[in-house]
């Protein structure tokens, strides 16, 4: 009969593949990958919010973004905008809804601090760099600080649970495949439009979905370290 510690490493080895350290390795893979995204958040930080080094080459993009407005581009970028906060709490408590039909309180809790948990953060970043917003040709009256983009946040924020609660709920490389281009494609869109918009600098929401993702790659590295204490 096989005791319960090799019965929880086989189950593990099952479930990541040839690891059977799988939670050990998933965990220092998160970690790793959220040193690389701070490191870049920083580093952009300093040159763009801080020092200014890119606001000519900043604007060029955006001259450049401007000459691609048309009546139908507007109102697909106006209705991304316009969306946004109606996205955002239905996906919430969608996903509050799921996890709770399943019985996965755990996860209801976890939601709640990677995205709502995100945008809080978000909001002392900005006020940390207070970055003025861009002072040409924007579509929108847009209030606060530039330096990151929390709509930016908010779609790599959404785009991460939305790939993870994928992966961690199939093992179909076509569904998670799915997920990641939904998930890709959602963070990329809006991203886009907020320069489209006038009302972000470029690097503002490529900081934007830098902190998103190292904000929900800290929280899930320190969701699998509890989860691996809860069990030994």
């Amino acid at each position: 009969m096989q005791s319960p510690v090799a019965t929880t490493r086989h189950h593990a080895a099952s479930r990541f593949g040839e690891f059977p350290q799988g939670p050990a390795f998933q965990r220092v893979a998160l970690v790793l990958a959220a040193i690389l995204s701070v490191i870049a958040f920083c580093w952009l930080a300093q040159e763009a919010a801080i020092e200014g080094e890119y606001i000519a080459m900043e604007a060029q993009w955006m001259a450049t973004v401007f000459t691609w407005r048309s009546p139908l581009m507007d109102q697909i970028m106006l209705g991304y905008t316009r969306t946004h906060d109606l996205f955002m709490v239905a996906f919430i408590l969608g996903f509050m809804g799921l996890h709770a039909y399943q019985r996965h309180w755990p996860q209801v809790k976890w939601i709640v601090a990677v995205v709502p948990g995100g945008m809080l953060a978000n909001l002392g970043l900005k006020a940390f760099f207070h970055r003025a917003r861009p002072e040409f040709d924007s579509m929108i009256h847009a209030h606060g600080y530039s330096f990151p983009s929390g709509h930016a946040i908010a779609a790599a924020l959404v785009a991460g649970w939305l790939i993870y609660a994928t992966c961690l709920s199939t093992r179909s490389l076509v569904w998670r495949s799915a997920s990641v281009a939904l998930g890709l494609s959602i963070a990329v869109s809006v991203a886009f439009s907020r320069v489209y918009l006038g009302v972000h600098y470029p690097m503002d929401v490529i900081a934007g979905a830098l902190a998103g993702a190292a904000w929900i790659l800290i929280c899930l590295a320190l969701k699998s370290l509890l989860d691996s204490d809860a069990t030994e």
